[in-house]
């Protein structure tokens, strides 16, 4: 298991000596922090995957779509003006991708739209569109993709029949490619956010603490340290209620 920080810094941030024992704890707690974090922050893996291909089902039917001005969703020709339940506070649809932190350090653009009329028709047939999404209208960390007008992502969907009974297929890479972590402690993610790998250190502070495996003096260290946790994950979760989901999902 890949771990989010280094076990030197775990020792360094908890005041620990360097012993090779304490060491090899340190790396276990800040494995287990990897776990932790990816159920606090509701996301399925922080590893790398290149083939994300996540399906959508949009239908005005089941939810209308909202304009926004100018070249605005439309649903069977008409314009809606309410705030629905997959929709921005403006009315834009957003998407909730499976995996979060997705890649966008690719040369071109880090994800691409597909539509069809069939869920059948992503293998096999050509779909009716593909296209590059700016990256204006994705937050990368939290995998959400809204669909909005400043972007001109709608005018490159509605290019042709609008969106709608129609599926839309999302891909695009995620995660965090892996190095060899200094003295053997095994593999540690690369590029991770400072916000991220310091979570993980808190994580791993408190997991430590509270096992009874350490001395009262380190517990209470320990503990007080993790109590900054939250802020560095409240504003982080992947809790996007409005968001639909792909019909992928688990």
């Amino acid at each position: 298991m890949a771990k989010l920080a280094s076990v030197e810094d775990l020792r360094r941030r908890g005041g620990f000596k360097s012993l090779d024992d304490l060491l090899e704890t340190l790396a276990s707690y800040l494995e287990a922090a990897t776990f932790h974090l990816a159920e606090s922050l509701r996301i399925d893996t922080f590893d790398r995957t290149d083939d994300n291909a996540d399906i959508f089902y949009l239908d005005s039917n089941e939810e209308p779509f909202v304009t926004g001005g100018g070249a605005g969703l439309r649903s069977h020709g008409h314009e809606h003006h309410t705030t629905h339940h997959h929709s921005d506070a403006h009315g834009f649809p957003k998407l909730y991708l499976r995996n979060a932190f997705v890649d966008n350090d690719q040369t071109n653009f880090p994800v691409l739209i597909e539509r069809a009329l069939n869920h059948e028709d992503f293998s096999g047939t050509e779909p009716l569109q593909t296209i590059e999404v700016p990256q204006v209208a994705i937050n990368f960390e939290k995998a959400i993709l809204t669909i909005t007008d400043s972007d001109t992502l709608i005018s490159k969907l509605f290019i042709g029949p609008h969106v709608d009974r129609e599926f839309l297929r999302v891909s695009y890479t995620s995660g965090f490619t892996t190095k060899n972590e200094a003295d053997g402690f095994g593999k540690i993610f690369k590029g991770v956010p400072g916000w991220l790998e310091e979570a993980a250190i808190l994580t791993a502070l408190k997991l430590f603490g509270t096992t009874g495996k350490c001395s009262k003096e380190d517990a209470a260290r320990c503990l007080a340290l993790s109590l900054m946790l939250p802020q560095f994950l409240d504003k982080h979760i992947r809790f996007v209620p409005n968001a639909r989901k792909p019909i992928n999902y688990p």
